[in-house]
């Protein structure tokens, strides 16, 4: 079943939408949460708690593509579950260091007036990822879409964790340069 057909289950109010979607994209949205919360009935949870939101979603949005809709669903309810966590205990996660290193490029939503805007720089920090070295994409996206470690990035790319670090910081501080550039004050 393709994605179209999957969302208007979706708008039909037909549950089998909820299923069609698991068939689909279930081991994607799983490998996003296991990846960040490391505990595989945490995972689970995550999941079910990502097909809950997609459903309270759809409608009124109608996304045209339901693997990334249904993963940036999943990545955030499991970002929120790790901050949760986090306000609880302190401990050594890497979700806290991710979000130090982007600092200085996440908006606190103050600058942010409506979607339109956020829109418009998520098209512009696209184009500066299409524009990067295939390494250098892949280690960015590693890290901040799928929270590998640097150690993680290391050893799937056949780097050493100092060139991952390196690389990190040099396109990070190029984003900041190339959003700058294109009238996004940080």
């Amino acid at each position: 079943m393709n994605d179209s057909e999957i969302v208007q289950l979706f708008f039909d109010g037909n549950e089998q939408g909820i299923s069609e979607a698991a068939k689909k994209y279930g081991g994607y949205c799983k490998a996003i949460a296991l990846n960040i919360v490391k505990n595989a009935e945490e995972a689970d949870d995550i999941v079910n708690d990502t097909y809950m939101k997609a459903w309270e979603s759809i409608p009124p949005q109608r996304p045209a593509a339901l693997g990334a809709f249904l993963g940036r669903i999943a990545k955030h309810c499991t970002l929120n579950r790790v901050k949760s966590e986090q306000a609880q205990k302190r401990g050594n996660n890497e979700i806290p260091l991710i979000f130090d290193e982007l600092s200085e490029l996440i908006s606190d939503g103050s600058n942010v007036e409506n979607a339109a805007e956020t829109k418009e720089i998520i098209r512009v920090v696209n184009e500066y990822l299409r524009e990067l070295p295939n390494v250098s994409r892949d280690v960015f996206i590693l890290r901040y879409w799928y929270c590998y470690t640097n150690s993680e990035i290391a050893n799937r790319l056949n780097l050493r964790e100092g060139n991952v670090r390196a690389i990190l910081s040099r396109t990070r501080k190029k984003l900041k340069k190339y959003l700058n550039e294109e009238g996004y004050e940080l």
